[in-house]
């Protein structure tokens, strides 16, 4: 005997990763945001991915809040985290800015994990600039 279950399964990150999702497992994510071409995750997602010296944690935590607000808490999007490192950011601090002190912590610099940076098309098609391969 099987059983039906709705949504994704539970998946754990391995050290050095973070995974999200757009909802929690055994849920399912609003394919409805408020532009009209993306899910709700996407959508605030795209309203964040960008911002210059903004932690990847701090960003999924208002890509999460984003959500929330916006489904009246219908949808809550999972994240699943091993990483090994603090201060890490997909787009890096613009030229003579600085980090705020409280952000410093132990290091002097932040941590850009991320060579490639993602522009979407007006036909939402990925176009994937200098470095490594995007999983």
């Amino acid at each position: 005997m099987s059983t039906l279950s709705t949504g994704m399964a539970t998946m754990s990150a391995k050290a050095g990763m973070l995974i999200t999702f757009a909802c929690l497992p055994g849920t399912t994510a609003a394919d409805n945001g408020p532009n009209g071409r993306n899910g709700m995750f996407t959508y605030h997602l795209l309203q964040h991915i960008t911002r210059p010296g903004e932690d990847i944690t701090m960003l999924l935590r208002d890509v999460t809040n984003g959500v929330v607000n916006d489904t009246r808490g219908k949808q809550m999007p999972y994240v699943t985290s091993a990483l090994l490192q603090q201060h890490i950011y997909l787009v890096p601090y613009q030229k003579n800015t600085t980090l705020p002190a409280e952000e410093l912590g132990t290091s002097s610099k932040p941590t850009v994990i991320r060579k490639r940076l993602v522009d979407i098309d007006e036909h939402d098609n990925w176009n994937i600039q200098n470095g490594t391969d995007v999983m």
